[in-house]
């Protein structure tokens, strides 16, 4: 029998299938997404719902996503009550399950390779099962029960794969471990959870073989179990190395709680149960976050609304886990406006490989100490979108972290984001959205693998990245446009780092003031780092070229405050155009174009020319005066000029007329009337009792050479200009 056509198949209530002794029955096969089986209304262990004997009751084939099974009693099959043979790519949970009486291999027997469909040969899985040919599927059990199972290998058996374990209880089992088996390189997390009286031939409670991996162990309980390996381990065995059948070494680890404390499933309440009648609708909205978890995990509802002004406080809770298509908004119009903040916790939402989009809208995701948002899906996955959401504060190591763990080391407090590798993560858009104020030690938005688009979004004042606000690696397909960034800082990059691998692409986007700290760079990228090949997120060595980011004058994101700082003014100052030239920054409409008729440099220039003009004509006017003095046969001056000059000759040749008296003619006129001229003006007889504008008026009179008189001469020669 196959559930090929995925949905939800609910068994009635107080239902017993038994299978009895049909070693031939076959199993129901499970190949299709987001099929769920259930017990009853709501899917609980309080609605009495039991599948017994056969020898494997449900397998899982192919890579399917999206499994549940729900409130479900599975006992006493032969070989496994679930093969979980799925590919890597597969994943099923399994909430408020028991496993009880089982005689086989394992209760649950996560293996994507071929096995018997008897009983193993021995209680050694490396003598009996080759490695799988990939990875196994991923295990998710909740809030589930396994009693009295009496198996070869574990009741929870991994083979490859990963398996996340909580809030579940592990009483009085036996096997190669009497609770949780990993091998073949799987991985395991483990949390909340309780094993009592169980034994095992290695360990009493959990065993890891040397090449599995333990990603998380964090407030389990035991008591009374027994472990048959060197230290007979009572809790949860490391295996360094297994020589023989029961006698390994390694390291034995004691778990820490002092009492169980695993919570029982959460019961559906009669708002987020299916409605049966109309007085049991679920409510408008939800204020608190265990409510809004139950609604959202009991698929109660697709399109689901948090109060307007409300602020859930995630405290201690757990993450609410996504695994089908939503919507999830705050109040009516899904904006930021109506006030909806979720605050606080480890994580906040992770979101599972689901078929259909999941929108989240309007929502402010703030203090979360790891991630606020995992999208875990695979590339196939339904896409991720945020509109209009904020992050604000998150101090953990990232706000949003884009990465599919299916098969691949999990997310923990301990996790290197910059170590990861996924090809195949999920897509995620943000329009609208707002990241401020957070202080995360990897990014703001880490992308390993997956495609992601970024519009019209912010980002301010984030800071003490390592990978700035946004990485992308592993492949990873990265889309920015219309979107801004100020003042941030980080230590690769300032905006974006990109390894060798991915692909960025940049339009319109706004940059300010961001910083990279990086003290392995004398000039470090503020902008966008492509990284060349180098080992720049393990020793921070880092070869690559930068781009700027900023390729718009202002911000296009509507709302979005920021300053930048005005330019200094300089005040005017009478000696300005003697100071030295200063430059400043200023707005392009402040710098008017000023005529040059006004600058001072032409001031300068025509007063300049003034002067050279005034001094030509006066020049000209003196030679010109001199040559009509030339004609006068002036005793006088040939008297004084011999007077001053004694090496003149007194020859009557210098009045023939010819070209050489001329010369010296004019020579000697010019020297006497200067020489006359300052001897006339210390003479207190001479000129100093003549009125000057009288003199100017007779010499514009132009009088006849022979009316000139000897003092008339002298006064048509203005002062000569100071020229010191």
């Amino acid at each position: 029998t196959s559930l090929g056509i995925g949905g939800v198949f609910t068994l009635c209530e107080n239902t017993v299938l038994d299978l009895g002794g049909l070693d031939s029955f076959v199993p129901i096969k499970i190949e299709t997404e987001n099929t769920v089986v259930q017990c009853g209304v709501g899917g609980t262990r309080n609605n009495n719902c039991t599948i017994t004997g056969g020898t494997t009751q449900f397998e899982i084939n192919g890579g399917p996503s999206g499994i549940e099974f729900r409130g479900l009693t599975m006992s006493g099959s032969s070989v496994a009550a679930v093969n979980a043979a799925g590919l890597k790519s597969a994943r099923a949970t399994f909430t408020d399950c028991a496993f009880t009486d089982h005689k086989g291999l394992a209760a649950i027997f996560n293996y994507d390779g071929t096995i018997a469909t008897g009983k193993a040969v021995s209680r050694n899985v490396e003598d009996d099962l080759s490695p799988p040919v990939d990875r196994s599927m991923n295990i998710e059990v909740e809030y589930c029960h396994f009693e009295n199972n009496n198996v070869d290998y574990a009741p929870l058996t991994n083979l490859g794969g990963s398996v996340e374990v909580s809030d579940s209880r592990f009483l009085d089992n036996s096997g190669e471990s009497g609770g949780i088996g990993v091998w073949f390189g799987g991985g395991a997390s483990i949390v909340n959870s309780c094993f009592t009286g169980n034994v095992g031939t290695r360990s009493g409670s959990a065993f890891l073989a040397i090449d599995a991996s333990l990603t998380l162990d964090e407030e389990n309980f035991g008591d009374g179990n027994t472990g048959a390996n060197q230290d007979q381990c009572e809790d949860l065995f490391l295996a360094g190395g297994c020589q023989a059948e029961g006698f390994c070494e390694g390291l034995c680890i004691a778990f820490k709680a002092p009492n169980c404390s695993a919570a029982d499933a959460p019961t559906p309440s009669p708002s987020a149960a299916p409605s049966l009648t109309p007085t049991l609708n679920p409510p408008d909205c939800y204020t608190e976050w265990t409510d809004l978890s139950t609604a959202i995990e009991l698929r109660s509802q697709t399109f689901i609304k948090i109060c307007k002004n409300t602020t859930l406080d995630v405290g201690d809770g757990s993450p609410i886990t996504i695994k089908r298509g939503i919507t999830l908004q705050c109040g009516e119009s899904g904006s930021l406006d109506s006030d909806c903040e979720i605050t606080g916790g480890i994580t906040q939402f992770i979101i599972e490989a689901p078929a259909d989009e999941v929108k989240i809208n309007g929502i402010t995701m703030s203090n979360a100490s790891l991630v606020s948002v995992l999208a875990s899906g695979r590339s196939t996955s339904g896409k991720l979108s945020f509109r209009s959401c904020e992050w604000k504060q998150n101090f953990g190591k990232a706000a949003v972290l884009v990465y599919n763990e299916e098969g691949r080391e999990m997310l923990s407090v301990a996790t290197d984001i910059g170590s990861l590798q996924s090809e195949d993560s999920m897509t995620v858009d943000f329009q609208f959205c707002s990241f401020k104020e957070n202080s995360v030690s990897f990014a703001v938005v880490a992308l390993v693998g997956g495609d992601a688009e970024f519009v019209l979004s912010a980002f301010s004042n984030n800071d003490d990245t390592k990978a700035g606000v946004i990485s992308a690696t592993s492949k990873a397909s990265v889309l920015v446009r219309d979107s801004c960034f100020v003042e941030n800082s980080g230590q690769l990059s300032g905006v974006i780092f990109s390894d060798e691998g991915a692909a960025v692409s940049l339009e319109k986007n706004f940059a300010y003031n961001n910083v990279a700290t990086s003290s392995q760079d004398d000039n470090p990228c503020q902008g966008w780092f492509q990284e060349d090949d180098s080992i720049c997120l393990e020793l921070q060595v880092c070869n690559g070229e930068c781009e700027e980011v900023s390729d718009v004058d202002d911000c296009l994101v509507e709302g979005f405050d920021y300053e930048i700082p005005e330019a200094p003014s300089i005040s005017p100052s009478p000696t300005a155009e003697m100071q030295p030239a200063v430059t400043t920054a200023v707005e392009d409409d402040e710098l008017e174009e000023q005529p040059f008729t006004s600058s001072a440099a032409f001031m300068v220039i025509m007063g300049t020319l003034g002067v050279i003009v005034l001094g030509g004509m006066a020049a000209f006017y003196f030679c010109r005066r001199q040559s009509e003095g030339m004609e006068l046969k002036d005793i006088e001056y040939e008297g004084h000029h011999d007077d001053n000059h004694g090496n003149h000759d007194e020859d009557d040749d210098d009045d023939d007329g010819g070209p050489a008296s001329e010369s010296k003619g004019l020579i000697g006129s010019l020297k006497g009337r200067f020489g006359r001229r300052k001897k006339d003006s210390n003479d207190p007889e001479v000129g100093n009792n003549q009125n000057r504008d009288d003199d100017l008026e007779d010499e514009a009179s132009y009088p006849e050479e022979d009316s000139i008189s000897e003092g008339e001469e002298s006064n048509h020669f203005p002062d000569m200009p100071d020229m010191a």
